[in-house]
């Protein structure tokens, strides 16, 4: 069921198609995407594919999207208007997070945690929501380029209620579902 206060934002990817990204009251959002792959493509399959995923991507996230579980695409595969369904499970890499006109940046205060160290852009214990967001979405991307750094609790929790990921160093913890 869709939120009557809906704010609707665009990206662009380089296939030169629009991305609409609709953002819900509830930190939810949806993504339309469709590309059109011509029947005679010539070359690899998965390297089209991983080329959408990784457009696709670029482009929510430059939207200010944030998917941490799941991105569905549908794309033609042929002429006759056959739809094939892609899943992005693990959308990540953000190489930069930076604050928006009305946030104010703010250094972390853990010790030995700034941003030019590569920690955080907000102190963990942060009640502000945007903060909050901005500090997920490094904590994502550093868990993909670096998943040594963080506790993995998924598998083996003691507390259903506690964090799924943990930073070893900062103690950031990120909640999944």
């Amino acid at each position: 069921m869709e939120n009557p206060n809906i704010n609707e934002l665009t990206g662009t990817v380089s296939f030169s198609r629009k991305v609409a990204v609709r953002q819900y009251e509830s930190a939810e959002a949806s993504v339309f995407i469709q590309f059109s792959i011509p029947a005679n493509l010539e070359g690899d399959f998965e390297a089209v594919r991983t080329q959408i995923l990784s457009n696709a991507r670029a482009a929510f996230f430059e939207a200010k999207g944030l998917v941490l579980e799941e991105l569905g695409l549908e794309f033609q595969v042929d002429e006759n208007g056959v739809l094939h369904e892609l899943l992005a499970k693990n959308l990540g890499n953000v190489t930069e997070v930076r604050p928006t006109a009305t946030q104010e940046y703010v250094p972390a205060t853990t010790e030995g945690s700034t941003p030019t160290s590569g920690g955080p852009p907000y102190s963990a214990d942060t009640q502000d929501k945007n903060q909050r967001a901005a500090n997920k979405i490094w904590a994502m991307s550093r868990w993909n380029s670096a998943p040594h750094e963080f506790w993995d609790n998924r598998e083996n929790k003691r507390n259903p209620k506690g964090p799924d990921l943990k930073h070893k160093e900062t103690g950031l913890a990120v909640w999944l579902s």
